[in-house]
């Protein structure tokens, strides 16, 4: 009886290792997703898009205004070399916080931020492809350790000033830019920042 006892804990010890084994690689392989290489987003310039160009009447900012782009600068805190790959913008209405899905947009974006020799400084060394992505009308240029992206687009002004006859109904927005991408392991990473588009 001991023994059939024993053969019995045997077998069920056994099942549970292969268990563990099969669902723990199974989880291991999906769940990487965030800031993998220790790539973080230690400022934004500038942190809210306004107009820079001349135009007063709202009818000619929605024809001819120029907002300021935006530069995302990365730091490289492991010196661990990093690809990302993809970036996605999507804009939520400042005063309720409705997202905007129309004005939402995506771009493949290959810019390599290279490992630094320097862990004093945080290694915030880094190189680029220097790759061009454009995507209905809004540009990202990636430079260095650094993207610069034009948030505000024909759709993006044109939801801003509403009812051009009417300045009570112009819309701050709020711009969140993400990205994603590898390290040089295949692990994932994914960034986040926000910007605040003002009428």
């Amino acid at each position: 009886m001991l023994d059939a006892y024993i053969k019995y804990v045997r077998y069920l010890a056994i099942l549970t290792i292969i268990g563990m084994i099969f669902y723990g690689g199974c989880t291991n392989s999906s769940n990487v997703t965030h800031e993998a290489a220790g790539i973080v987003i230690p400022s934004i310039s500038p942190s809210v898009s306004t107009l820079t160009s001349s135009e007063t009447n709202e009818a000619e900012i929605v024809k001819n205004g120029k907002f300021s782009p935006v530069t995302i600068t990365f730091q490289n805190l492991n010196a661990i070399p990093v690809t990302l790959k993809y970036y996605k913008v999507e804009y939520n209405n400042s005063y309720n916080g409705e997202k905007i899905s129309s004005l939402s947009f995506g771009a493949d974006l290959t810019h390599t931020i290279a490992g630094s020799g320097s862990s004093a400084t945080g290694g915030t060394a880094a190189t680029t492809t220097g790759t061009t992505s454009t995507s209905t009308g809004t540009s990202a240029t990636a430079s260095g350790n650094a993207v610069t992206l034009t948030v505000v687009n024909q759709k993006v002004k044109t939801a801003m000033y509403g009812v051009l006859e009417d300045s009570t109904d112009n819309k701050i927005l709020t711009a969140k830019i993400t990205f994603y991408g590898v390290d040089y392991n295949a692990n994932g990473l994914e960034l986040n920042a926000s910007v605040t588009i003002v009428p």
